[in-house]
């Protein structure tokens, strides 16, 4: 058996623990609730808000809280709950432990969902993917529809709508990608539109998403590429007060992203896919062509465009100098870091 096999062989037994686990999480639920909490977008960091006003003792029973429209919906016809699993697209291993399936509500018919498990600090971890989720929704970026969350005795379980036609960056093969972009105009336009949807992330200044690696970046049937996964994410709505608060914003996302642009598959620690990885030629080239200059072209037209104050368009300006400055030395490094991991293997 190779290691491949062998190691597939142990995600798809921790995949089936984390679903047993779950399923065994559900069959303890004794209320269905709805998520009555105001999500006010207006405070200042609105996500942390939300999640003081949930209030959970040792003592609250197992509880499914259920999304407004999902508890219209299911909730109030709920007379059992229990969970159908489905096994992952592919066989492919999640990095957050995330697994699909079925919720059954037994007359509330069923959802189909993906169910990410959270343990360490795990309500306020939970809750704060589950409020990141609805946040981004209502700031008006496409995203997966957040069903609800599970609390269970010291474990809990945010809860989106499975949406099977989606597919993540990590699913697709780039190794022969770079140098020959141009001969991939498929590939080039998904880099285009993920780098025009990046400058409208950044716009504000306000906004970062914490783990912007290609395992987080989905694309449509029709085209769209957007993010998922928001646990992580910083979400303000206040005007950030200088040029390195903004860049403290941008800079991380767009450094996760280049990581795992350049990070072997095959990597055991942030793997990544590969796409200079193992080549020749002008990475900072590269990572310009693919990404970067459309993103800071796109930021830029963005503070030219908008309601921004001679003042803010300085700060924007100087605030992306330096992010493409340093995330171009950035490059070199992880060229460095992968040199390392070539001579290692």
């Amino acid at each position: 058996m190779s290691f491949e096999t062998e190691r597939q062989f142990i995600d798809s037994d921790l995949e089936l623990g984390r679903m047993q686990e779950f399923a065994t999480s559900l069959g303890r639920v004794s209320q269905v609730i709805e998520d009555g909490v105001d999500l006010d977008l207006s405070a200042e960091y609105p996500v942390a808000n939300a999640i003081s006003q949930v209030i959970f003792s040792e003592n609250t029973p197992s509880t499914l809280c259920l999304n407004a429209d999902f508890f219209n919906a299911h909730g109030r016809f709920t007379d059992s709950v229990s969970f159908d699993p489905r096994v992952a697209r592919g066989g492919k291993k999640s990095f957050h432990g995330v697994f699909f399936g079925d919720i059954e509500l037994g007359d509330g018919g069923s959802i189909p969902v993906a169910v990410k498990p959270h343990k360490d600090d795990a309500l306020r971890s939970c809750l704060g993917d589950y409020f990141s989720n609805i946040a981004v929704g209502e700031l008006g970026f496409p995203n997966l529809r957040p069903v609800g969350y599970v609390v269970d005795r010291g474990v809990a379980y945010s809860i989106t709508e499975l949406d099977e036609t989606l597919t993540t960056l990590d699913s697709i093969d780039w190794t022969e990608f770079f140098p020959s972009i141009n001969t991939n105009p498929g590939m080039r336009e998904i880099w285009h539109k993920l780098a025009k949807s990046t400058a409208v992330l950044h716009d504000g200044g306000n906004i970062s998403h914490g783990d912007y690696a290609a395992r987080n970046i989905a694309t449509t049937v029709d085209g769209g590429v957007f993010a998922i996964d928001w646990e992580r994410a910083l979400i303000g709505t206040g005007d950030p007060r200088d040029s390195e608060a903004r860049y403290q914003r941008s800079y991380p996302d767009i450094s996760c992203l280049l990581e795992s642009m350049c990070r072997p598959t095959f990597a055991n620690f942030k793997a990544g896919i590969g796409i200079f990885y193992g080549h020749e030629g002008s990475w900072r080239q590269g990572f310009n062509e693919i990404y970067l200059n459309t993103y800071l072209d796109y930021r830029r037209e963005l503070a030219a465009l908008g309601s921004h104050t001679a003042k803010k368009e300085s700060e924007i300006e100087e605030e992306i100098r330096q992010l493409q400055k340093d995330i171009l030395v950035e490059v070199d490094m992880q060229r460095d870091i992968c040199r390392d991991l070539e001579e290692e293997n």
